[in-house]
């Protein structure tokens, strides 16, 4: 962000309602950005442009231009100083794992041995793959979570840490694995995924205070985005504390059957899929219009 600089031997030496114009007085310009809006005052005249995003601001040569216009000359460059505002960010918390990709040829639900056709091992975890690709796209991101010490960590977080994603909020529990999710796709019909939870499940006290220190120690105007493969202790801390500090809160509703549908309003959005959304509001959902219904219903329980 930029303003102009005050120099008292550029004001006016006539500060009167006259002179409220006067283009002696335009060091007296003023910059204000106010949640996500830009506000330009100058010389009395008042103009609001309304960013595109949160994480955008106005670059130098916007503000040379829209001051030039409000002025009919440009401003010189010695009135300008350039004002650094932190940036928001998106705070991924939940889950962190290994996952074990299988392509398979045959029905799943037939049991005896199913033939794969292919296998990968993957990073994954709801929490991870929302950081990665919110980095990706290019927003400052912390991921926020749990891995083991054993060798799947490092399948868990290694393509993380080639991407340069803050990991600074990813903590350790010995002597426990880390989290793995084998993960079945089937030719023709849904996939389906046997996860062990591991190390998303082991967080003590420390690991509480540490998930509160790193929303606090956010900007304002941050984004905490959650899933609930993580205890349900260290989610109430995390949204309570978001909501202190007026950050918007997002969930993915992993194992539905677990959320409180009156604490739904503490959400700004929330991501159910057909099972989750039916194992939330308790209505089977088969069509587009039972979708439609349990969205309105969603609605109707607080969620934005």
């Amino acid at each position: 962000m930029l303003r102009p600089k005050r120099s008292a031997d550029r004001l006016c030496a006539r500060r009167s309602r006259e002179h409220a114009g006067c283009r002696a007085c335009l060091p007296t310009f003023r910059l204000v950005w106010v949640r996500s809006q830009t506000i330009w005052s100058a010389a009395g005249s008042l103009a609001v442009a309304i960013s595109t995003s949160p994480y955008r601001r106005p670059d130098p040569g916007t503000l040379h231009l829209f001051t030039s216009s409000l002025v009919s000359r440009s401003l010189p460059h010695e009135m300008v100083e350039e004002v650094s505002l932190p940036r928001p960010i998106v705070l991924s918390l939940g889950s962190i794992n290994a996952d074990l990709q299988f392509d398979v040829q045959g029905s799943l639900g037939d049991g005896g041995t199913v033939r794969a056709s292919g296998f990968a091992q993957r990073a994954g975890g709801k929490a991870a793959n929302v950081a990665y690709f919110t980095h990706r796209l290019g927003v400052p991101t912390r991921l926020i979570g749990r891995i083991g010490d054993d060798h799947f960590a490092e399948i868990a977080v290694g393509p993380l840490k080639a991407a340069e994603l803050d990991l600074g909020s990813v903590g350790v529990t010995r002597d426990v694995p880390t989290g793995v999710a084998i993960v079945a796709v089937p030719k023709h019909g849904t996939k389906a995924i046997l996860s062990a939870s591991n190390a998303n499940k082991s967080w003590n006290d420390a690991a509480v205070d540490n998930v509160v220190a790193a929303i606090r120690n956010s900007p304002d105007r941050s984004i905490l985005i959650a899933d609930f493969e993580i205890p349900l202790p260290v989610l109430n801390a995390a949204f309570e504390t978001a909501q202190e500090h007026g950050f918007r809160v997002l969930v993915d509703p992993t194992f539905a059957d677990q959320i409180d549908r009156s604490q739904l309003c503490r959400f700004c959005a929330i991501t159910p899929n057909q099972q989750e959304a039916s194992d939330l509001l308790g209505l089977p959902i088969a069509t587009n219009d039972d979708a439609a219904r349990a969205a309105l219903q969603l609605n109707a329980l607080g969620v934005e």
